[in-house]
């Protein structure tokens, strides 16, 4: 919500207003990248070309997908969003309306039910991390 704020608060939810920002996202962190800075950007990346170019543009990237059941997504729904477009008020869901590519390998895969604490999905995170960047691949 952040970044859109930032980068593209007149773009709307459409397939491919999302694309444009996600290239806006991703140009921004290789902007910082490239000064030197380690950085970490969580978005619902839902382009196979935006994560293609992440991962061609970045030498140390690292690709993490947080993979939520729908019918969790839609239990949790904090800002009322799946809620609103069942009832036909909000239109450019993804999951509902807008299908999402989800990520082909990704380089760390965490399945998030919210039944494991935040310190140990962190520890996991963190020891994966660990391991690829020792060279191991396929930490999921």
């Amino acid at each position: 919500d952040v970044m859109r704020k930032v980068l593209g608060p007149r773009i709307g939810h459409s397939r491919a207003a999302r694309r444009e920002l996600a290239g806006r996202y991703s140009l921004l962190c290789h902007m910082l990248s490239s000064q030197g800075l380690d950085v970490v950007c969580a978005t619902i990346s839902m382009f196979h070309a935006v994560r293609t170019w992440n991962r061609r543009s970045f030498p140390r990237y690292i690709e993490i997908f947080v993979r939520v059941e729908a019918k969790i997504l839609t239990q949790r729904d904090s800002k009322g969003i799946y809620l609103r477009a069942r009832a036909g008020r909000v239109k450019n869901v993804v999951g509902l309306d807008l299908d999402a590519e989800l990520p082909k390998s990704p380089d760390i895969t965490i399945d998030n039910a919210g039944d494991v604490s935040p310190s140990k999905v962190v520890d996991a995170l963190m020891d994966h991390i660990s391991r690829i960047e020792r060279g191991m691949t396929n930490a999921n």
